[in-house]
């Protein structure tokens, strides 16, 4: 496969079908300024032919229905978030392949779940899960130094390990969460409220 890179630093691209990074080769798209807009289907990472598809997102704003990560097996797909603003109208998902967001700034709300194979909140990112209906499900969770996620509502649940240097604060709530039989690594890590 071929490798593609795409730039948006400013302006606006707007897409009314499907968007495909990483489909038959590897594919990079970097948005530091400008709106990305998805009005219908999905935006996907890492779709076919052992494809890598990888967003960073350090400034500006994208607004999408879906997030699909790692598409099929074989494949690859990665979401960064370390500035800008990234609203999902819906979900983020992993598909049979692997799927990764690394958030560490910026801001990032989904309105329904996120379901993925590892999430890390590192660089003194906070992320907040704070919408009722959300329901959350993650392989691992690595939360890094200075760090913090912030459970607020809705369910979580953690399959494969809890890997805690920053803060995992579940603020008092009564809520659905599981960390049952999961690896836990929280050798300079805290949690808090529980």
């Amino acid at each position: 496969g071929s490798t593609g890179t795409i730039n948006l630093e400013g302006g606006v691209m707007l897409r009314d079908n499907q968007g495909n990074i990483g489909r038959d080769g590897d594919g990079v798209f970097n948005q530091s300024g400008g709106e990305y807009i998805q009005t219908a289907s999905q935006l996907r990472m890492g779709t076919s032919g052992n494809g890598i598809g990888v967003y960073n997102l350090s400034g500006g704003s994208a607004d999408v229905v879906d997030i699909v990560l790692g598409v099929n097996g074989g494949n690859k797909g990665y979401l960064a978030v370390s500035g800008g603003s990234l609203l999902v109208s819906n979900s983020i998902v992993g598909g049979d392949g692997y799927s990764q967001i690394d958030y560490s700034g910026g801001f990032m709300e989904v309105a329904n779940s996120i379901s993925v194979k590892a999430m890390v909140v590192s660089g003194g990112g906070s992320l907040v899960q704070s919408v009722g209906t959300s329901s959350n499900t993650f392989g691992l969770l690595d939360i890094d130094t200075g760090s913090t996620y912030s459970y607020q509502a809705g369910a979580l649940d953690v399959t494969g390990g809890l890997a805690l240097k920053g803060v995992m604060d579940f603020n008092s709530v009564t809520g659905t969460y599981n960390l049952d039989q999961i690896l836990f690594d929280i050798s300079s890590g805290t949690i808090e409220n529980s």
